[in-house]
Order: C-alpha cells, then sequence, then structure tokens
C-alpha cells in the first residue's frame, strides 16, 4: 500500500500550483512600521506623489495616505533609490528572542544575520521585521514584511519574507514569493536546506540532471517554479553528495552493519543507506561503501571520491573535499630530504594540484594512507580505495601513490604495474612524468620508438609490452631532444647560483650537464649558459630555447612562453584605447604576434613588463631573444611588441629601429614590421628600394652602409606608396589628448589643435617643419589667437588627489584650487597635473603640474615646464614655485626650504622670499643668482648701495622705475654680488609699493 501511495504522488506529481505575483486584496493604505526609524529629512515631491525617507527605508504618500513601504533604500530629490547602510538593518534582525533558554540563542541570532546579510550583498532586501524570533509549526523563524517579496499573507504582511532556521543544518534560510506559500501550504516538506536559485539536479529514477530556474529544496521535498507557477513535489529526500533526489527506502535495512577497515578520513555517513537490487550503499562524506551478501556473510568494498545515488549511479564528490588530507600531515624529514629552498606550504601545494588535475580527468588517487613521508629517501604520500591497482595487503588495496621528483621539481602519480616495478627497483628514482602513451627516442636511435604506456624515471624508464611489464634501468631522458643518453660522469659544480633569472623561466628541467667547455641549465622557457670558473662564473640567458645533451638547441613549446604573452593588462591600457576597448581580443593580437614571429624562426624573448602604457604607447617588453636592443641592467636583447590603435594591429619592434625609435618617439607607433620594401620618397614618381626599413605612424627608420637614418615628418600613403611631407609634433598624448583640429593659415603655417592645448607648425625650405608650443590654449581661427582653454578643463585633477594623511587637507586642496584659479586669471597657465598632493617632493607639501607656462624643466622634457603650488603651514598659504626659481630652489632645497611669498619681477629681475632668505636672480640669468641669507625683500633692497654718478638733472631722493645702477660691494666678506640693483615694484599687502633707492653718502 505504501509505494502504491507513493506511485500517486509521483505519476500524478501531487503538484500545488500557485501564481507568482500575489496581489493584496485590502484597501491600499499601509502602516508605517516603527521599526522604520525616525525620519531622515524633509519630504520629496516627485511626479505628483510625496516622499518620505526613513532611517531603515522610505514611504510613499498618495492625498496624505501612506500607498508604498520600501524597506533598506531611500531615495533622493531627482528619484535616485540607493541601499542604506547594510549594518543598520542586520543590527534589527534577530530581536527579540522568543524562543526562552533552551534554545542557542547566539547562533541562531547570527546566521539569522548573516543570511540577510548574504541577501543584501545580492541587491535583496529581506524586510523589515514584523515578529520576534518564535517557533511557526514547530519551526524558529523571524517574519518580515515590505521587502522584495512578492507576496502578501494575513493582510498586514505585505511583501512577506521568512528567515528559517534548519536545526540539523544549524543554518539559516529565506523564504520568500511562492516559495514561502507552497511551504506554508506543505510544511511536511520539513525545513529548506537551501534557498530558492536556479540549479541543475538528477530527480529520482533519471540518470542526467534536469535545469531548473528557480528551485528550494526542503529535507522532505522541493519546490520550483515553472510557467510562472510554483509547483510541489513531496516525499523525497536529497542527497547534497550526489546531487540526486531518492525516495526514501520503507524496507528495515540491516542495523548491525559494521564496516570493518573504514579509514576515518571517509568522514561521517551521508544520509541514509541505500539500496539498489540486491546491494547496500552507505555513502560517506569522502566515499562509499558496497555491502553485498547476507547478514553474518557481508563483503565490503570501499571506494573514495565518490558516492552513490538512489539509481545506484557513481557520482563524484567535491574536490575540496578529498584536498583535506592531501599534504595534510608533512613528517619532519621531508625538507632535509627536498634540501636548500624547502618551502613547507608550497610544497603540499604542489601535491593538492597533482590530486586536484587527476580528479577533473576522473581518475581518483584515493583517501590518504599516510602522511607526506619520505620512504627509501623518496617523498611520497599513499592513497588507497582509488582506481589504481598497486596493494600491499593488509587494507591497503586499489593504491596510488603521489611521488615528488626533485631532478622535475614536481609531482607525478605512480600505480598499477609501474608502481610494482619501481618498488622492486627503486634505483631508478622518482618518475619524472605520469605513465602514458609516448614516442621518444632511445638511446643511440635517431628515430622515435612509439610506446602504448610508458612511465620515465630520474634513472631508466618502464613501458609495457605484450602484458609484461618491461624495465630499462641507468639512462636520462633529455627533454630537449626526447631522448636517452648515458649520464656523464663529469663533476659539475654544485655551488651555481644563476643571477638576473627572471621568475618567467619556471622551473628548472633536469640536472646541470656539460657541453664542450660550458656548463648548461634548462628551465621551463629557457635555458643559462655558464662560462668561466667557480668565483668567476659568467651567465648568458637565452629564453624560448632549451639547450640539449649533445648542444643542439631546441624550441620550447609555443603554449609554454604564450602564458606570459599579455598576461597582465594594466588598467591604463584600457584608458588609452578609450571606448570600444575588448581586453581579451588585444590580449589575443599580442600571443598571435609573438606566435607569428616564433613561428618565423625570429625568438622573441621572454616578457620583462606587463601590457602596458609607455610615453603614450601601448608595448610589452621582451628580453633575451634575438633582439640587440637593450636598456642595460638584465634588459638585454630586448624586442618590443607594440600596439596600433588605428590599426588595431601589434607590430614588433627591435634592433636599430627600436634604438631609433627611443630616442625619437615622435615617430609614433610602427605601421608594419622591420623589412625589405620598395617606396617612393618625398617628390620623388620612382621607388627606390630599402634592404631594412621600417615604417611608423610619422616617419620611417632605415638602415643603410651601416648606419641608421631616421626620417621624421612624412606620414605613408599606402595609396601610392610613399611618403608626404606633414606636421608632426612630439606630442606627450598623457596631457596633450588626441588631435582635435588642422587650421591652415597659410601655405606654410598650420595650427594644429588637440584637446588640451595647440601647436603652430611652420614649414621650412627643407621641407621639416619647426613647432611652436602653446600648452592650455586652443588657436581661434576666427580671432588669429591663441586662447587660454576654460578653467573648467584646466581644472580637472587639481587639488582632488591627496597622496598622504594630512589634518587639514580638506582646506590644502581647496588653497591649491584657489591658486591654480588665480595664476590662470593673470593668464599663466600652471599645466597638467602629474602628481597628488603629497611631501614626496623634497620635503615640501605641493602638487607638481607640467607642460604649463612655467620655463622650469629640471628632469627634461618629458616631465618638463614645470610649476608646483606649495602649501606652507607656518602661514597656511599656497605659494608657486616656477620658472628660473624653481630650478634655483631644485638644486638648493634644503637650505632653501619652503617659499613664503610669489616671485616678483622687476625690471627683469626676479626676487622670491624663502624661509631662509630671498632668492635674487639678475636679469633672470641663473648665473646672476644668489640667497641673500635672513633678508626680506624690503631689507634688501633698503640694504643696496646706490651709485651717485650723475643723474642727468633726474632727483636722485624722489627715486625713478626702471633706473639701473652698477653695485661693486662685499657683503660680510663672504660674497661679492656683481650685477645690476634695480628699482622697481614689491607686492605688499596685495597692493603695489614704490620702493626709494638708499642713497649712499
Amino acid at each position: 500500500m505504501k509505494k502504491f501511495r507513493l506511485l500517486i504522488t509521483y505519476s500524478l506529481l501531487l503538484m500545488f500550483f500557485l501564481t507568482l505575483n500575489v496581489k493584496p486584496t485590502y484597501a491600499a493604505t499601509y502602516d508605517v512600521p516603527g521599526e522604520f526609524g525616525p525620519m531622515v529629512g524633509t519630504e520629496i515631491v516627485l511626479n505628483e506623489k510625496v516622499y518620505q525617507n526613513h532611517q531603515l527605508g522610505y514611504v510613499e504618500k498618495t492625498n496624505g495616505n501612506v500607498t508604498n513601504v520600501v524597506t533598506g533604500r531611500n531615495i533622493d530629490g531627482e528619484g535616485v533609490i540607493t541601499l542604506i547602510n547594510k549594518q543598520l538593518l542586520v543590527d534589527h534582525v534577530g530581536q527579540p528572542f522568543d524562543l526562552g533558554s533552551s534554545y542557542d540563542q547566539t547562533k541562531i541570532v547570527s546566521e539569522f544575520r548573516e543570511k540577510y546579510a548574504q541577501f543584501y550583498d545580492l541587491g535583496i532586501i529581506v524586510g523589515i521585521r514584523c515578529s520576534g524570533i518564535k517557533t511557526w509549526d514547530g519551526f524558529i523563524v523571524q517574519d518580515f514584511r515590505y521587502g522584495d517579496s512578492n507576496v502578501t499573507m494575513w493582510d498586514r504582511n505585505i511583501n512577506m519574507a521568512v528567515l528559517i532556521y534548519n536545526n540539523t543544518l544549524e543554518e539559516a534560510f529565506v523564504l520568500k514569493d511562492s516559495f514561502l506559500v507552497a511551504w506554508d501550504g506543505f510544511k511536511s516538506i520539513g525545513s529548506p536546506v537551501t534557498d530558492a536559485s536556479s540549479k541543475s539536479v538528477t530527480l529520482v529514477g533519471e540518470t542526467t540532471e534536469t535545469s531548473f530556474e528557480n528551485i528550494q529544496i526542503f529535507e522532505n521535498g522541493y519546490v520550483y517554479v515553472q510557467d510562472g507557477q510554483a509547483q510541489v513535489v513531496t516525499d523525497v529526500k536529497f542527497n547534497s553528495s550526489t546531487n540526486s533526489f531518492y525516495i526514501p527506502t520503507g524496507e528495515e535495512l540491516p542495523s548491525n552493519i559494521n564496516v570493518p577497515e573504514l579509514p576515518g578520513e571517509f568522514g561521517a555517513i551521508v544520509g541514509e543507506y541505500l539500496k539498489v537490487e540486491e546491494t547496500i550503499y552507505i555513502n560517506y562524506e569522502r566515499g562509499y561503501v558496497k555491502v553485498t551478501g547476507v547478514e553474518g556473510s557481508y563483503s565490503f568494498d570501499h571506494f573514495a571520491g565518490k558516492n552513490v545515488n538512489s539509481a545506484g549511479v557513481e557520482v563524484y564528490l567535491d574536490v575540496n573535499k578529498m584536498l583535506e588530507f592531501v599534504a595534510h600531515n608533512i613528517e619532519s624529514n621531508v625538507g632535509s630530504t627536498y634540501g636548500a629552498g624547502y618551502n613547507e606550504e608550497a610544497f603540499k601545494q604542489l601535491y593538492k594540484n597533482k590530486y586536484k588535475e587527476l580528479f577533473e580527468s576522473e581518475y581518483v588517487v584515493g583517501i590518504s594512507v599516510s602522511a607526506l613521508k619520505v620512504w627509501d629517501g623518496i617523498i611520497v604520500q599513499d592513497f588507497r580505495y582509488g582506481d589504481g591497482s598497486f596493494s600491499f595487503g593488509g587494507g591497503r588495496v586499489k593504491m596510488s601513490i603521489l611521488m615528488y621528483s626533485k631532478e622535475a621539481k614536481n609531482v607525478f602519480l605512480l600505480t598499477d604495474e609501474f608502481a610494482s616495478a619501481w618498488d622492486a627497483n627503486k634505483a631508478i628514482g622518482s618518475p619524472i612524468m605520469d605513465a602514458g602513451s609516448k614516442s621518444v627516442k632511445l638511446l643511440n636511435e635517431t628515430t622515435e620508438t612509439a610506446f602504448d604506456n610508458i612511465q620515465i624515471f630520474e634513472n631508466g624508464y618502464v613501458y609495457l609490452q605484450d602484458g609484461q611489464t618491461q624495465i630499462v634501468k641507468d639512462v636520462k631522458y633529455d627533454a630537449v631532444t626526447n631522448s636517452f643518453y648515458t649520464p656523464d660522469p663529469t663533476e659539475l659544480p654544485s655551488n651555481i647560483n644563476v643571477i638576473e633569472l627572471p621568475g618567467e623561466y619556471g622551473s628548472q628541467i633536469g640536472e646541470y650537464f656539460k657541453v664542450s667547455d660550458a656548463i648548461y641549465i634548462n628551465y621551463e622557457r629557457g635555458y643559462v649558459k655558464v662560462t668561466g670558473t667557480e668565483g668567476n662564473y659568467e651567465f648568458y640567458q637565452v629564453s624560448g630555447k632549451n639547450m640539449s645533451v649533445t648542444g643542439v638547441e631546441v624550441w620550447v613549446d609555443i603554449d609554454k612562453m604564450l602564458d606570459f604573452v599579455a598576461h597582465i593588462v594594466e588598467s591604463s591600457v584600457g584608458t588609452r584605447i578609450g571606448a570600444g576597448f575588448n581586453e581579451e581580443a588585444l590580449k589575443l593580437k599580442f600571443k598571435d604576434k609573438y606566435k607569428e614571429l616564433i613561428e618565423s624562426g625570429y625568438n622573441v624573448g621572454i616578457c620583462v613588463s606587463p601590457l602596458k602604457v609607455w610615453d603614450g604607447f601601448i608595448v610589452q617588453d621582451f628580453r633575451f631573444g634575438d633582439g640587440s636592443f637593450a636598456f642595460g641592467g638584465g634588459r638585454l636583447r630586448m624586442t618590443f611588441l607594440m600596439y596600433n590603435i588605428e590599426l588595431d594591429e601589434v607590430f614588433a619592434l627591435s634592433d636599430e629601429f627600436a634604438s631609433s625609435w627611443d630616442a625619437n618617439k615622435s615617430l609614433g607607433t610602427p605601421i608594419m614590421d622591420a623589412g625589405s620594401k620598395s617606396v617612393q620618397l618625398v617628390g620623388d614618381t620612382t621607388e627606390t628600394t630599402f634592404e631594412n626599413i621600417q615604417i611608423f605612424e610619422n616617419g620611417y627608420v632605415y638602415v643603410q652602409d651601416g648606419q641608421t637614418v631616421v626620417v621624421k615628418g612624412q606620414k605613408y600613403d599606402a595609396t601610392r606608396n610613399g611618403f608626404i611631407s606633414t606636421p608632426i609634433p612630439n606630442v606627450n598624448a598623457n596631457y596633450y589628448g588626441s588631435k582635435v583640429e588642422e587650421i591652415q593659415v597659410s601655405d606654410t603655417v598650420i595650427y594644429l589643435n588637440y584637446q588640451k592645448g595647440s601647436i603652430k607648425a611652420v614649414l621650412q625650405e627643407d621641407g621639416t617643419y619647426e613647432y611652436t608650443f602653446y600648452n592650455g590654449r586652443l588657436y581661434n581661427e576666427e580671432n588669429d589667437t591663441v586662447e587660454l582653454l576654460p578653467l573648467a578643463d584646466l581644472l580637472l585633477f587639481v587639488g582632488e588627489e591627496v597622496d598622504g594623511n594630512y589634518d587639514n587637507a580638506e582646506e590644502i586642496k581647496q588653497l591649491i584650487k584657489a591658486k591654480y584659479e588665480e595664476l590662470y586669471n593673470q593668464g599663466f597657465f600652471p599645466g597638467f597635473k602629474e602628481s597628488p598632493i603629497s611631501s614626496n617632493w623634497n620635503g615640501i607639501i605641493a602638487q607638481q603640474f607640467v607642460y604649463g607656462d612655467s620655463s622650469a624643466s629640471p628632469w627634461g622634457e618629458t616631465r618638463g615646464y614645470v610649476t608646483a603650488l606649495v602649501y606652507v603651514p607656518s602661514i597656511n598659504k599656497v605659494v608657486a614655485l616656477k620658472d628660473n626659481s624653481l630650478l634655483k630652489w631644485d638644486k638648493n632645497w634644503s637650505h632653501y626650504k619652503d617659499p613664503i611669498s610669489e616671485e616678483v619681477v622687476v625690471d627683469g629681475n626676479v626676487y622670491q622670499q624663502f624661509e631662509s632668505g630671498l632668492l635674487v636672480i639678475i636679469d633672470n640669468e641663473l648665473y646672476l643668482s644668489f640667497m641673500v641669507n635672513d633678508k626680506t625683500y624690503q631689507e634688501y633692497i633698503d640694504s643696496v648701495p646706490v651709485w651717485t654718478g650723475p643723474t642727468h638733472e633726474k632727483d636722485i631722493e624722489k627715486g625713478y622705475i626702471g633706473d639701473t645702477y652698477l653695485v661693486y660691494e662685499d657683503r660680510d666678506n663672504t660674497l661679492l654680488i656683481i650685477g645690476t640693483v634695480i628699482v622697481g615694484l614689491s607686492v605688499l599687502g596685495g597692493g603695489f609699493v614704490f620702493l626709494r633707492r638708499k642713497k649712499i653718502l
């Protein structure tokens, strides 16, 4: 009769249909729960509706009535809705606790709050509480309303959801939408064991998974939504290990099955015993036991890494459960056996990685028998009850061994006949690869022999032939030539420390070996050649190739090299490319170009950098290849791969072409690789042939008679296969941006307007252009003038970013912005932001700008025309430091300290007050500059002696602006000042006053 009831349950499905969008049937007037907290701000009127924010949500009013209540969000005057602070919401969950002291209040409240926060992080608000934690028909719950659920229950509980606690799992779950209504009607399905979500599961009696868009699983059934309706299935249970449902058997299973020899690592029993036909299955956390026979004569078979579902089908477990007992314990002698450089955590990870790799290929290594240990000098971990056939007996059956090779510096699988052969012949060492089919050159052979199943060891190999296991000892494998050889007994140094070897070279392959007088060390992505003698070794690195024991170079697998091509893309690359940037597509273009060059026989090298922006160009650097360009310091034999945005192509740049480009970046990006080419030069009608030429966006480079020639200011026209003259200035795109327009003023004058500046190009008689830069200004054709850009365009990032902690950071920001605007209003452009506000520049607090109107370029043109806006704490003001004053300060900053007044220019002389005194630059000439210690500008002017020669009928006592007198004075026997003293203007209190000369009596 019981089976018949189950048949009805599943033939008729016993399904309960509910509409998803359950609408309230009561008057559309809501109450505002006290839990919403106090009002925040005043009412907001939008589209004839009134909104009021509260601490934990907001309400919507129509004609004075509350017609909607929203939890967990606030609304602003623009109608923008944002989530409120998560912690405010979480803090109101879990109280009051109405269950009494017999329950673990701390645990239940913690689980409820964690689940509420988890949904918040998904953008889902469970709601505002409308009850404390209580029991409802025997379930521990807390009710919520006005959240992101779409059902209403018991009139006032609009948009209701429930947090429910599963006592068995000790976890909380969310019930909402149709799942809540279905559960309320079928509480016999028990507590949920998952939240509702999309999921694929194996149904009862099925062998393949069925996908559900929205399903929630309960202790005794499940609810899913199909075609907008909720459907309930009862009287089934879910096995999380096999991800499948099963019908609990009504038959009595033996209660006295005592599984012998079950490793503790198998974990706890999962679910109930299963019976399929005459076989009983017992699932555990990390495997299962198959029980056959009858009581008193049971037979047991153990299987690690899998469970069995209700249909008797094996299902792989979560690999992470199995990894908990891989290298979980390491015996103390493992480190000493490994030797120098031992890192326990990294070593554990090698074993876990190998186990996971095999598991994901559906090979179960098994459950651990031992710790990670040393066995006859070799580092191993044993496993049993897996897919291996090796056995020691006594419960150590179906074994596999994970074994470390010091030579290959990796972990490999050893099992079946290969494990038996190794156990009897341990002198062959550790395996250096897994067993499998392979073709290899045997000793003294020139052609390869194919093996169906072979495993190579450090000192020999084992293979299967005609059902027999064959062992060959005392030979070594050379991965470079894929051949075996007899080891050379020559003693090699044990203390060679390879210098400047990039980590991208990977692990060492094999041992050192000697060819002629050189020692070679192979790595995954290159080799090192060592010459010289101990204490005086010289190293030569070659990437992309390995060296064989016979002295023959062999290319490394291209895929290994591609691992480090465009492997990291810096964020500036996307910004530089702009709209339409596709990182994966760009990576692929770099990989394709690298592969194309390698396949043509050109060794690009190993990466030096990520894919980056260098002076506005998108490049990746490589070294130790076939290129000849070098920066030094280990960056040798370099090649660049460079992306041309306009052409959407990647090109190679190396040798003389890289050197020329590095010195002449105004050439722009290459538009083709270097090679032989015939092309028309400017003014020619016939083509000139070049044996080696590379063409760039703004010119070309060619090699002739051993000399490299650079031609700039010309563009390649593909239609005529020739060059044309064009104005091509060297523009730093990071500051100037892209070109907006060209304005032809005359036959010889063109203005080039960029996003942040203008350049005047004047054609010279030799066909080149001479350039004048107008930073921060654009040419106005209508007025024939160059005008400053709007302040708002230039003020971007000024005073916005602070590098460091300052108590008055906001005040410093505003002072710097104000000073920038003040200079702008005077017609002076300070420049573009190069750095945040920082004290990292010679001890001053400043923001630094480049490419402005300042003449100071202390670090060269690429970071030139520098102005610093200096915040001076002693006077709480910002002072500009620029032109020659900045250059002088940069050389003497520790003596000058902070500038405390603006620069004053009087009749060509420059004065600026610093903390230590007054800087004077006569005629604005640096060689006529000096510091007057401990004097102000006025004190200095008053102290300057004046020549009392002829006045040309002028009254000396009155003083005249612009009069010049020659001064010879030995001041304090320390400084001979030779120059001109000029009577001029000084800025005092924001105004100008006349300075009187001091007459010498």
